[in-house]
């Protein structure tokens, strides 16, 4: 019996190499063949690895762009394939849980391509087994799960959990520093689900005021973030932290004195004039007697 399943793990081994080769010589990205491999047509599901993989990559815009159409062709497939929907799903419900916040919105945004599963239906002709039942279900649940902005941010502090924990439990006996360059620490994301639903609720009548446009979105989720707006952004940062420090109880800022202006000169009033004189108010002395001529 062991060797038995010895010899279908390594058929499925080999089954699978083979699959990964013709995926590449097609011209297929590394990303797209992961996808493939995890929503194959194989009776078991896609591994945690796998899907973290996938969850992963949605931080690089173009490899989040080829996730979600693989995705998306997946859900369109003929029904004798349920198996390839049904992991589809699977995988579109751990990357609401575990990627990033921009994949979620587009996710969002095309839950009409979820909600066609939800009437998904194919009898097993050998057993008569509705194994449309399997993909009903899960479709209704991941819609339930994209609508509500309290499970799916639930869904997301649980994910976040569930990975600090797991890299705390593989950094043990390492040194902080040592287990910070391991990769060790929460979930690192594009940005905080939390803040952005503060306030809010799906459906509300100010959600439109708060979240950007489809179109929107989907510029930005296509052309990325250049280098310029990064740079401008670190720069940002780095002002915000330095005026915080600042006001924390850090070096004040020198404050540059104030010159106050010189009042302009005062204009020098003339003297007054001098009263006139009135020449009969002088004192002439009289005039000395004459000198008698000498005889």
């Amino acid at each position: 019996m062991a060797s038995d399943g010895l010899a279908v793990n390594a058929f499925s081994y080999a089954k699978n190499l083979y699959k990964q080769g013709k995926h590449i010589a097609k011209g297929s990205s590394e990303i797209e063949v992961k996808v493939k491999e995890a929503t194959n047509s194989e009776k078991w599901g896609p591994s945690g690895t796998e899907m973290m993989g996938i969850a992963d990559a949605t931080k690089d815009p173009d490899q989040k762009g080829i996730i979600l159409h693989v995705l998306f062709e997946r859900l369109r497939d003929v029904p004798h394939n349920w198996r390839k929907v049904y992991k589809a799903l699977t995988v579109i419900e751990f990357c609401a849980a575990n990627a990033t916040r921009r994949f979620v919105e587009d996710l969002r945004d095309n839950t009409d391509r979820i909600d066609a599963c939800t009437v998904f239906s194919y009898i097993e002709p050998d057993t008569g087994k509705d194994q449309g039942l399997n993909v009903r279900e899960k479709s209704k649940k991941v819609i339930e799960l994209l609508n509500s902005d309290t499970k799916l941010a639930e869904a997301r502090d649980k994910a976040k959990v569930n990975k600090e924990r797991f890299h705390s439990s593989k950094n043990q006996g390492f040194s902080s520093n040592e287990a910070g360059a391991r990769g060790g620490g929460g979930v690192d994301d594009d940005d905080d689900w939390d803040l952005d639903r503060k306030g809010r609720t799906r459906g509300s009548n100010n959600e439109e005021e708060s979240r950007p446009s489809a179109a929107t979105r989907s510029a930005a989720n296509v052309t990325g973030m250049s280098e310029e707006e990064q740079i401008r952004l670190a720069i940002e940062a780095s002002l915000k932290e330095t005026a915080a420090k600042s006001q924390g109880g850090g070096e004040a800022p020198k404050s540059t004195p104030v010159k106050t202006p010189a009042p302009p000169p005062q204009k020098q009033s003339p003297p007054p004039p001098s009263p006139a004189v009135d020449l009969l108010d002088l004192d002439f002395a009289p005039p000395p007697p004459p000198q008698q001529q000498q005889q």
